[in-house]
Parts: C-alpha cells; sequence; structure tokens
C-alpha cells in the first residue's frame, strides 16, 4: 500500500473535486432549458467530467485490486464506498425532498407506487422520477438524473479481478487485450455510429448498453495504465500535444481519440511530479456527495426561482450542494469508511502465493478463510 507521503505527491485528490464540479456546472444548463451547453473537445462539459471520473476511478480501482487480491475484502471496499451515501441520498430524496416539493399532499404522496419504485435507485436499478416531483421543471422526469452511472461504476468494479488476474504470460496479454478491444470498438460504435442512440437496456434496469459501452473504455484505459504500469510513459507535455492534436481532429475522429486522450492526459496530471495539488490529499474527499447532490439541489432551486439563468443556478447550487456533501462525508461516508477490511502485512496464514498475475490459494478451507483475513506481501 502506498504510504501517506505518497499519496501527497499526486493530484487526484483535487481533479476529483474539479470534476464534481464541472458536472454540477454542466447540468445548469440543460435544467434551465438553454440549447447552449459548454463543452470540452465536443463533449458537453458535465459528460466530459463524468468520463474523467471512470478514467481516474479504473487506475485507483486497479491498485487497490493490485495491493490487495482477496476478492471479498476487494467487494466490501467497495460497497462501503459506494453504497451507503447512495443509500442516504436516496431515502432523502424519496421521504424528505419528495413530500417537501411534490404538488401531492403527505398522505396521497406516500401512498403512490412510484414512492416504493424509487428504492430501486438502492438495487442501482435507476429510477429518476418521484410523484409530481419537480413536474414544472424543464427536466419534470428527473428527480436526481445523475445516478445512472453508479450502476456502470460498480459494474466495473466487478470486472477489474477478472481483467487484471486472469491467465498468466500470453494468455493474460491476450485476454486483457481483447477485452479492452471489444468494449473499445462498442465505445467507438456508441458514440461515433449511434450517437444519441440507447440500445438495449441492461438487465432489469433503465440502463441502456450504449451508455456503459461510452463509459467502460474510459474506465478500462484507466485500470491498464496501472495493470501493465504504463505510468512511466505519462507525461504532462505529451499529454497537452496530444489534446491539442485531438480537437483539431474531426468530430468522428476526435470520439474515438478521447478515448485515450482523456485518460492519459488526466493521469498524467494526477500522477505529475512534482504534485502541485499534492497537499489537498489531506482535505476531505467531497467529491462523491457533490456529485450524488447537486442534481437534486440544482432542481430544487429551479422549482423555486422560475426563468433563474445557470450561471446563477451554478452558484446558488454550489456551496448549498457542498454543505450536503460535508454533511454527507462526515456523517456517512467517512465513518463507513473505517469499516473497510484492513491488510495485515505482518501474518502469514496457509501456504499462499501472490504473484503479478494470480493469487493461489491454500487447499484447506480453513486456510482459505484465514488468508482471506490476512495475508503477507
Amino acid at each position: 500500500m502506498a504510504s501517506n507521503d505518497d499519496k501527497l505527491k499526486n493530484n487526484f485528490h483535487i481533479m476529483r473535486l474539479i470534476a464534481a464540479f464541472m458536472v454540477l456546472f454542466g447540468h445548469s444548463y440543460p435544467l434551465t432549458g438553454n440549447n447552449f451547453v459548454p463543452d470540452i473537445l465536443g463533449v458537453p462539459v458535465h459528460s466530459f467530467a463524468v468520463m474523467i471520473f471512470f478514467s481516474i476511478s479504473g487506475y485507483l480501482i486497479a491498485d487497490s485490486w493490485n495491493n490487495d487480491r482477496c476478492f471479498h475484502r476487494y467487494i466490501i471496499r467497495r460497497i462501503l464506498r459506494i453504497m451507503p451515501a447512495l443509500i442516504v441520498v436516496v431515502l432523502i430524496t424519496a421521504l424528505l425532498v419528495g413530500p417537501v416539493v411534490s404538488e401531492l399532499k403527505f398522505s396521497e404522496y406516500f401512498h403512490q407506487r412510484g414512492v416504493l419504485i424509487y428504492f430501486l435507485n438502492i438495487l442501482l436499478a435507476p429510477v429518476y422520477s418521484l410523484p409530481k416531483v419537480f413536474i414544472h421543471n424543464v427536466a419534470s422526469l428527473d428527480v436526481n438524473g445523475v445516478l445512472w452511472t453508479i450502476p456502470i461504476e460498480m459494474l466495473m468494479y466487478l470486472l477489474v479481478p477478472l481483467y487484471a488476474t486472469v491467465g498468466g504470460g500470453l494468455l493474460s496479454w491476450a485476454f486483457r487485450c481483447c477485452l479492452g478491444l471489444i468494449f473499445l470498438v462498442g465505445g467507438v460504435y456508441a458514440a461515433v455510429l449511434r450517437p444519441g442512440e440507447l440500445g438495449p437496456v441492461f438487465y432489469f434496469s433503465s440502463i441502456s448498453s450504449f451508455q456503459i459501452l461510452r463509459l467502460a473504455p474510459f474506465f478500462f484505459m484507466g485500470a491498464l495504465i496501472r495493470i501493465f504500469n504504463i505510468e512511466r510513459f505519462l507525461n504532462l507535455q505529451t499529454a497537452i500535444i496530444i489534446l491539442i492534436i485531438t480537437g483539431c481532429c474531426g468530430s468522428e475522429i476526435r470520439e474515438i481519440l478521447l478515448f485515450a486522450s482523456i485518460p492519459y492526459t488526466i493521469l498524467s496530471f494526477c500522477l505529475a511530479r512534482p504534485a502541485i495539488f499534492g497537499k489537498c490529499s489531506s482535505w476531505p474527499d467531497f467529491s462523491y456527495g457533490i456529485y450524488l447532490y447537486g442534481f437534486l439541489v440544482q432542481q430544487v432551486i429551479i422549482q423555486l426561482f422560475a426563468n433563474i439563468r445557470p450561471l446563477t443556478v451554478t452558484f446558488m447550487a454550489a456551496p448549498l450542494t457542498l454543505i450536503c456533501a460535508c454533511m454527507s462525508w462526515y456523517l456517512i461516508e467517512k465513518p463507513a469508511l473505517h469499516l473497510k477490511p484492513s491488510t495485515s502485512k505482518s501474518l502469514l496464514v496457509g501456504k499462499i502465493v501472490l504473484s503479478s498475475d494470480k493469487l493461489i490459494w491454500p487447499w484447506s478451507i480453513k486456510e482459505k478463510i484465514s488468508a482471506c483475513l490476512f495475508y503477507k506481501k
């Protein structure tokens, strides 16, 4: 595991915070009915920020798996980071914000089937509307329109152990390249050949396969950089040149190049030496809370103030969202992170071999359980 000093030598923290506010800023335009949406390299700023999040997440999650390849500990850590704050924002939305802003009376609101259906968000099946909530807003069907990315993020988490661990030697390289190529081709197909289309819906939710394919390449590019130790080839000056070249290309070529140029550029900045914003790593991580509450806060503001301008929404929502994120961090996220299973470096139980490609488990059930609780690096 990286030491505290190592954590101060990167810019991940500030980049996530910037991306969270980019999402909030970008959403202010479509939520107020403004046809103009600021973009970066032809991508709406809030969509660009989501691509940043997935690029960073791919790298960090792959790093987490490399540091501890016990699957059950890995899954517990991912659940404790994502689910507690998600559950709370769903409960607050349905049980507090919903009845207050709904056109229905309290008693009528809680008798609506739509309130129960909204709790499917906790099962990672996005539901966007609540009974008679925000019906006069431009986005009248979206109570919290950012929740669709959370199930995709969790799906990526499940694929990382398979992507990082399977096989060895040539088999490992072939499998990883094939899987990465599948997502890349799928992403190109969804973004370039079928722009604006949703494609088949993913399992029992409202998430489309094209939504997954548009984001998965960014995650796996970030993961690939960590898994194959490509960090040594990251260079911020080179990244800037790559971005300029990407911006000069036609729209279709640019869409394809973004799958590589965004992860490369963002991770080049995050891992740049010296880390200009390295000391920001000691700040509380409000980025997830800002992401979860920003859209909801903006919708409330838009309902209260008709014909409000996008920048006004942004400046009003930013401090209120930050307060929500602060409460989420200190009351929910940080306590949940304390429950993460730790890894002992001093105890070796049973015959356990940890290599760069795979974990060979002990034969006995008792040893398997013990070794999954503690292993020595």
